[in-house]
């Protein structure tokens, strides 16, 4: 204790130097959200929970568990958190469209700080809302990173360099018909809880796995 408290004060007073943290920029992130629906593919509705987040550490985040958004990840972060909102998305259902700036720091930055190379999700909980403070036994859904045996698919979304406006987006066959990226793309196939066997089968049947990722340019 008496250790720790020296090196502050030295630190303090100039004599030892501590890691910097250095923000090198800030960027603006867009996030267009195509169809996001349950695990039934119902479209959810505007006020279900929506959440952008990342990982400090470039690789994929945790599953959610019942008692943890980010399951316990300590290397990952909730960057946004609100609500699906049609109205930003034309008044498309399941549709939503999130933006906000984050700062971005120097790679290599000591402790959990966001680098160009963090990955983001989006993640949408149908059951929930902003007032829930854990997941409980409920579906999700998730957008922006994916991969099979340790190979990144093409659904990769990732912090650019500082000081970029980027934008995000997936949109289903049935938000967009020359689409090709599937409708299973935006079903909560996810679950916090494992359900019973035949509840899982009914769930995941007919869902494709495929992701895939475009970028659009924001409707004004």
């Amino acid at each position: 204790m008496k250790k720790l408290l020296l090196v502050s004060l030295l630190g303090l007073a100039g004599l030892v130097r501590l890691p910097a943290q250095t923000v090198v920029g800030t960027d603006n992130l867009t996030f267009l959200l195509g169809i996001m629906s349950d695990s039934q593919g119902v479209p959810v509705t505007d006020g279900s929970l929506l959440q952008i987040v990342a990982s400090y550490h470039g690789s994929a985040i945790a599953a959610a568990t019942p008692t943890d958004f980010l399951g316990g990840d300590t290397g990952a972060t909730v960057l946004w958190q609100g609500v699906v909102d049609s109205n930003t998305a034309g008044g498309l259902t399941g549709a939503s469209i999130v933006s906000f700036n984050i700062d971005v720091y120097a790679d290599g930055t000591t402790g959990n700080y966001l680098t160009s190379d963090a990955t983001l999700y989006a993640r949408w909980y149908p059951s929930l809302t902003t007032s829930d403070s854990v997941p409980g036994a409920t579906s999700y859904g998730q957008y922006g990173y994916s991969s099979v045996g340790g190979t990144l698919l093409d659904s990769t979304w990732v912090l650019p360099a500082a000081g970029l406006t980027a934008q995000y987006s997936f949109v289903t066959v049935g938000a967009d018909s020359g689409s090709s990226i599937p409708d299973s793309a935006g079903v909560a196939s996810n679950a916090t809880a494992v359900p019973e066997p035949a509840t899982t089968a009914a769930m995941l049947g007919g869902l494709g796995l495929t992701f895939g990722w475009f970028i659009r340019r924001k409707r004004r």
